[in-house]
Order: C-alpha cells, then sequence, then structure tokens
C-alpha cells in the first residue's frame, strides 16, 4: 500500500529519482543529492550492484565505483513514483522500470536495467492491455485499440489478475501506476 506521503518524508523508508544527470534521495524528510548520500545508503547501493550490472557498466566504458553507482542508480531507481526503493532495514535497493530514451536501442537493457516483462513477470500484450486498464479504458475499447477481440482481452485480463493476485479493476489501475505505464508515453503500446 502506498502513502498519501512520498517514501523517506515521513518514514526510514528512502526515494531515489533523478532531474537531468543528477541523482537524489529522500530520506529521513531531507532531499540529498548523491555526492552527499549516507554511508548506510552507499552500502545499500553497492549490495544491490550484480556481477553482471558491474560488466553491463563496464562495457559502457564507466569503470569508477562512483560513475557505476551513479548510472546504475538512472537505469534502475531514478523515477519519483511514491514506491520506496530503499526500505529500511533491506542491504538492497528495489529495482523499478525506469522510462528512459534509451528503450529499445540500448546494448545493455535487459542486463543492466530490467524491462517491464523482468519487473512484473508479463507478458508484453498482457502489459499492452494493463497499460490501457491504466488510463480507464473499457475491454472493449481496449481490444479495439489493439486490435484484438474481447474475448483475448478478457482472457489477457483474467491472466494478469490470477498471475497478480489482483481482483478488482482499481487493483490492476494502481499496478499499472506502480509500474510507470501511467503518465508516460501514450503509444508505449505500439513499441512493446
Amino acid at each position: 500500500m502506498t502513502s498519501k506521503f512520498p517514501a523517506g518524508l515521513i518514514d526510514n523508508n528512502g526515494e531515489l529519482f533523478s532531474v537531468s544527470n543528477l541523482n537524489f534521495a529522500l530520506i529521513g524528510g531531507r532531499c540529498i543529492p548523491e555526492p552527499e548520500f549516507p554511508s548506510f545508503l552507499t552500502d545499500t547501493i553497492d549490495n544491490s550492484i550484480t556481477k553482471m550490472d558491474r560488466k553491463s557498466l563496464a562495457d559502457m566504458g564507466i569503470h569508477s565505483v562512483t560513475g557505476q553507482r551513479h548510472q546504475w542508480l538512472k537505469c534502475n531507481v531514478s523515477m519519483f513514483d511514491n514506491i520506496p526503493d530503499y526500505v529500511y532495514g533491506m542491504n538492497k535497493l528495489q529495482r523499478e522500470h525506469v522510462v528512459c530514451d534509451l528503450r529499445g536501442s540500448c546494448k545493455q537493457e535487459k542486463k543492466l536495467c530490467r524491462t517491464l516483462p523482468q519487473i512484473s513477470g508479463l507478458t508484453n500484450r498482457q502489459i499492452q492491455v494493463l497499460k490501457l486498464i491504466g488510463r480507464g479504458l473499457l475491454n472493449k475499447e481496449i481490444a479495439a485499440e489493439l486490435g484484438i477481440s474481447l474475448l483475448t482481452v478478457i482472457s489477457h485480463t483474467k491472466n494478469i489478475r490470477d498471475r497478480k493476485n489482483l481482483f478488482r479493476k482499481s487493483d490492476l489501475a494502481l499496478y499499472a501506476q506502480q509500474l510507470n505505464l501511467i503518465g508516460e508515453d501514450q503509444t508505449l503500446h505500439t513499441r512493446l
């Protein structure tokens, strides 16, 4: 369940986000720029970066620890989405799907950053349906938008509900929001 306040504003969790090329953490009621992150947070970030991530970063020509940390944050936790990236007491950050201009053309996609299917466990078509549910479309409108039958939409919706244990349409819309499907480029479904 999400709070009406961003993570880190009034709790012990934290929201990490990027503005332009700068990373910030909202923790303990303070907005802290990356060079001033407390050691517990940099330790958590370093614990989150896997060997495969480090190889991908090196393949991108990024070799310094601070450079790798900076890029990893931009690729994995840079959305201000009111879902904690840093959870107090855990030693790794919660990765999220980051909207990126390089999606589809980055050689490190699926290695360094996570795609929606990797994060959600849903197929591309199920993600398309979920995004349109999140936009408030009715099943028949989703079918028309995607050029599929109404029965196929119903089947995809049922599979999403079963896989994610979500039973109401509002739960599906909230999940679409948590995946950052709502509010981004409205033509995303044609690119998946």
